[in-house]
Parts: C-alpha cells; structure tokens; sequence
C-alpha cells in the first residue's frame, strides 16, 4: 500500500462528498465549492477521458486501500469475530486446494456427471454430490474427501463480513465493537 494511493484517493473522495453536498444543496457556506461538470461539449471529448483516466486511477487506489485495510483486520482479529454496525466480521486462514483429477474421474466412473458441473473454465466437482456417492456405496465421506483434495494452507487471512441477521445467533447479541474470542 503506497502513500500515493492513499492520497489519490482520499483527495478524490473529499471532492466527491464536496460534490455530494453542493449537489443537494447543503455546502452552500463552503469557501470554495467543487462543481461537478453536468455536461460536456462535444469539443471536450479529450477533457472526458482525462476525468475518466483519473477516477479510473482513483478506484484503482481505493481498491488497493480497501485490500490492505482488510488484510490488515485479519490479521488483527486471527481467529476471533467482531461486530461492527450490522455486520460480523471473521478472519479465516487462506488454503489452496487442488484436486487429484485423474484419480477422482476413476473413482467416480460412471457417476461422473452426477458430481461435476460444467462451468465455462471448465469441470467443477460439487463435494456435496461427492458425498452423496460416497454414502451410496458405503464409503466415508471424509475419506473420500481427504483422498482426492489436498488443502494447502498459505500465510494469508482473508476477511469476510456478514449481516448479523444472517450470522450466527451470538452475533445478535454482541455490541458494537465487541469481539468474540475465537479457536485457540
């Protein structure tokens, strides 16, 4: 995260809220309005896409910002949830699964198109059918599992915020700012 994008961004976004308020009428004591142009000339066809260049460089930081800022509070939270407003944040460990293809396509035979969507990059195996199989013939979901998909943990955490009436009925119950402790 550079200190350019930071400024960037946050410049643009102080004259897009200025925007916001001259717009509806509230920044009326302000000493040096921003105006948003609410049209072009045709002639002005360079000055269009020199506004677009520089809002696209904008949310570029503001996406770059908002990354860092979020791996930032997963690592800080590890395996704890906080509550915020009305959402619930967690942080979970980042893995990468990869899949003993050739394997899975033998063990599935005939079963194959019960378990694998085709998506457009390709075949994507549904572990939920995977294990429905699995029971039908006896077997241990897990074992199947843990046999054809090999979890690889990295050293990232990625965040992710969910409504409280959609997260677990704890959630409700914490105030904001609270944090509940995770897994240890």
């Amino acid at each position: 995260m550079s200190y350019d994008s930071i400024t960037i961004a946050s410049g643009t976004v102080s004259r897009l809220a200025r925007y916001q308020l001259d717009r509806d009428g509230f920044a009326d004591d302000d000493p040096e309005p921003f105006f948003w142009p609410t049209t072009y000339d045709e002639a002005d066809l360079e000055q269009i896409w020199l506004d677009l260049a520089a809002y696209e460089r904008v949310a570029a930081a503001a996406r770059e910002a908002r990354d860092w800022l979020k791996g930032v509070m997963a690592d800080r939270l590890g395996d704890d949830k906080v509550r915020f407003g009305d959402t619930l944040y967690a942080s979970k460990q980042d893995a990468k699964v990869t899949v003993d293809r050739d394997g899975l396509t033998k063990w599935l035979g005939d079963d194959y198109a019960a378990a694998v969507g085709m998506a457009a990059n390709g075949a994507n195996v549904r572990k939920g059918a995977l294990t429905a199989i699995a029971n039908k013939r006896g077997q241990d979901p897990r074992t199947i599992m843990d046999t054809f998909f090999e979890s690889e943990r990295k050293e990232t955490r990625s965040l992710s915020g969910v409504p409280v009436t959609r997260a677990p009925k704890y959630a409700a119950k914490l105030d904001h700012g609270e944090i509940r402790p995770g897994a240890s």
